[in-house]
């Protein structure tokens, strides 16, 4: 599935974190890279002219070196489009980009430029974790371990049900331990028995198929309180490798992500993998 991905660069420094990561993909079975670079010719500078090339051509070398075949592709017009269209073309699989806690993108690809890449794109998106300062060799390590510990945020919803196919195919990977998180929504007061024990009987359901595909650790949390706090919470806390999840918005809408996704982009530190709408699994 995930043979052949895209991954974007704007040539800038921000952009090495996500070739680091890129280079550690063969974790999840891409042997095949499309390095793209969007320019927006309505944006100042824009244009990425010697130095971009330069920049372009240390991350093909890069790639590269870690066993990635590569090709490049500079495209010009509005990135999300451009981004998908590449995508079809070369038959991706998967779209690889950076999140810097502002949302996917850091610098001109940000707010509604990121929630438009969700929108549009068939196909997962790998968001890069963020890196800390100038040590772009952290993303690339995040990556390379992203099979240590997958955190599954779950609502029952549709789209927790596409991320679930998801989160399968990232467990058949070779995944070695899962945690399945219920959160139900509760201002205040403790979380009922009867609550408590129906969201664990349907995730235990999704715990089996999990243990049936080669995860052996798999475990269940059934919290009471603010979704968005705790997934939050759980994104930043560095015990989890990857995160999977399954945004709510709608396909070709306008509408911003939802809050839940948002807050685990803002603070996460590991990596990831969204199941858009337009995804068909």
């Amino acid at each position: 599935m995930f043979r052949n991905a895209v991954v974007c660069t704007d040539l800038s420094s921000s952009s090495h974190g996500i070739v680091k990561c890129a280079g550690q993909l063969g974790v999840l079975g891409v042997e095949n890279v499309v390095l793209v670079h969007v320019i927006e010719i309505d944006r100042p500078g824009a244009m990425p002219g010697a130095d971009g090339d330069a920049v372009f051509a240390r991350q093909v070398d890069a790639l590269e070196a870690a066993g990635i075949k590569v090709r490049i592709d500079t495209a010009v017009g509005y990135a999300p489009y451009e981004i998908e269209r590449i995508a079809v073309q070369h038959e991706s699989g998967l779209i690889v980009a950076g999140s810097h806690g502002k949302g996917l993108f850091d610098g001109v690809m940000s707010g509604s430029v990121s929630s438009d890449l969700v929108r549009i794109a068939a196909r997962p998106i790998l968001l890069t974790a963020p890196s800390t300062g100038d040590d772009y060799e952290q993303v690339g390590d995040s990556c390379a371990a992203m099979l240590g510990h997958v955190l599954f945020p779950s609502d029952f919803s549709g789209a927790c049900e596409r991320a679930g196919h998801l989160m399968l195919d990232v467990a058949e990977k070779g995944a070695r331990a899962a945690t399945l998180l219920h959160v139900v929504q509760q201002s205040a007061g403790t979380l009922s028995e009867y609550a408590a024990d129906d969201s664990r009987g349907r995730l235990a359901v999704f715990a089996e198929e999990l243990h049936e595909v080669g995860v052996e650790d798999v475990r269940i949390r059934v919290m009471a309180g603010d979704a968005e706090r705790i997934v939050a919470q759980a994104a930043a806390s560095g015990e989890y490798s990857l995160i999977v999840m399954g945004p709510h918005c709608e396909e070709g809408s306008e509408a911003a992500l939802d809050s839940v996704t948002n807050a685990a982009l803002q603070k996460t530190v590991v990596p990831i993998l969204l199941a858009p709408p337009g995804w068909r699994p």
